[in-house]
């Protein structure tokens, strides 16, 4: 893809089908009974062939948007302002894009009003060298857990108002979010805690891990009030600086509210052989456990829901974009 002419195209997505079908021994019954959940049947359409890695400005990214809207509407939500979509531009490579983030809101912002954004990113890898970088777990797995909660906060509404934030452009380094944060001052001067789900669905060691608590002391109350599952731990970590790559605060989305004195807490799991690889496919990913891991974020949100007004909001001017380190 990228440049090349409609043979090599084609070639590319053969290439990748014939991966995405010969490297796992998994029946078409076993593939429909794992799609049996809502969550599954997003996190399989958003990972399958036809949305070829999701890569930003591509058809698939396309495909992918037109597929988030689709869910939102279905599930009673709305744009947060006239249209679902807020397009930006960046540089890469010596190349102009265009970026599209996908915002969502159950009712009307007021202004005076403490707000959550739940967000994830949709874009991945793409295709590269005839394979296709499917990216399941990153991050079509935020992405469906995200819409999971969304038919349940229709449903049960929280509190305060929840934004859904659907960014474009992280594996480019946090271009989506970044912009988001610069362009919304409004909306970001209202926003009282970020919760950002990043590579959620491989807690293949039964763990979830959640970054944010270092920075705000008053969230440990939130991660320590949240149900324990005895199948699924839940362990607060990766966010103590000086520790380089295990520090997790600079290296997904959360990162932009972070620098612009918004508390976070990050959800993820720690890097596994498939990541940024060809094989992170939906089929690797555990129906029941990734179903847990959703159960437990959207505790975690009803917790900060109810304990929003005691997080600090740190003064900090918002930072333009930039700056990222490794992103997931």
């Amino acid at each position: 893809m990228y440049g090349a002419g409609q043979g090599n195209q084609l070639r590319s997505l053969f290439f990748g089908l014939c991966l995405f079908t010969g490297s796992l021994s998994v029946s078409a019954q076993e593939v429909a009974e794992q799609q049996q959940t809502p969550a599954m049947r997003d996190l399989y359409h958003l990972s399958s062939l036809q949305m070829a890695g999701r890569k930003t400005g591509s058809a698939g990214s396309e495909l992918a948007r037109q597929y988030l809207i689709s869910r939102l509407s279905e599930a009673g939500w709305k744009p947060c302002g006239e249209q679902w979509e807020q397009r930006f531009q960046f540089q890469a490579n010596g190349q102009q894009l265009t970026g599209t983030n996908v915002l969502a809101c159950l009712s009307p912002l007021s202004a005076d009003q403490q707000l959550i954004v739940l967000s994830a990113h949709y874009d991945h890898l793409g295709a590269h060298h005839e394979r296709i970088f499917f990216g399941a777990d990153d991050n079509a797995s935020g992405v469906a857990a995200l819409l999971e909660i969304a038919a349940r906060l229709k449903q049960t509404p929280a509190q305060h108002p929840v934004v859904l934030a659907f960014f474009d452009a992280e594996e480019m380094g946090l271009r989506g979010s970044h912009m988001f944060v610069k362009d919304n001052p409004e909306l970001i001067r209202q926003t009282a805690l970020n919760i950002n789900l990043d590579m959620v669905g491989r807690a293949d060691k039964d763990e979830l891990y959640v970054a944010g608590t270092h920075h705000t002391q008053a969230l440990k109350d939130v991660v320590q009030a949240v149900p324990v599952n005895p199948a699924l731990r839940l362990i607060a970590g990766h966010d103590l600086p000086g520790t380089g790559q295990d520090d997790w605060t600079s290296q997904s989305d959360h990162f932009a509210f972070h620098r612009a004195g918004i508390p976070f807490l990050y959800f993820g799991v720690e890097d596994h052989a498939d990541y940024h690889q060809p094989g992170d496919v939906a089929e690797k990913i555990q129906p029941a456990r990734f179903m847990a891991v959703i159960g437990l974020i959207e505790q975690a949100l009803r917790q900060a829901d109810r304990r929003l007004s005691t997080l600090p909001v740190r003064p900090s001017p918002v930072a333009a974009a930039g700056n990222a380190a490794a992103t997931h």
